[in-house]
């Protein structure tokens, strides 16, 4: 269950948006807000910092690209640690939570299908146009 600050912020964004799954970040943690069809909401922490993609980074070469993409990490305790990872290092909730938790002591607690979501939404969010 989440506070009432939370919950409130959630109700805000969900108005706004008129999105019925979504993820957002509030007091440095990264929560998922889920609409039912009964219209009740459910709101969760899923990471108790917030990552974002912020780049990507061709460590091979023009004719065999080897990506990496770049995540930072912000945190209540950490401040803002920027990590590259390999797309093995975040191909699923399990696999991305051991990755954060080799740089910065961020647990992701989502599920299978909340770290899709947050994934997807941060892949979509971003402007691959500069990268080739």
């Amino acid at each position: 269950m989440c506070s009432v600050d939370v919950c409130k912020y959630a109700e805000e964004l969900r108005n706004s948006s008129n999105e019925s799954d979504f993820t957002f970040s509030y007091d440095l943690c990264l929560y998922r807000a889920k609409v039912y069809k009964s219209g009740k909401m459910k709101v969760k922490k899923i990471c108790t910092g917030v990552p974002s993609l912020i780049g990507a980074e061709n460590k091979g070469t023009k004719d065999n690209p080897g990506w990496y993409y770049k995540f930072k990490v912000d945190s209540n305790n950490y401040k803002s640690v920027e990590m590259l990872l390999h797309p093995k290092e975040f191909s699923s909730n399990v696999t991305f939570s051991k990755s954060i938790l080799n740089k910065i002591p961020i647990i992701f607690t989502g599920t299978k299908g909340d770290f899709e979501l947050f994934i997807r939404s941060e892949m979509e969010g971003f402007d691959f146009s500069g990268y080739h």
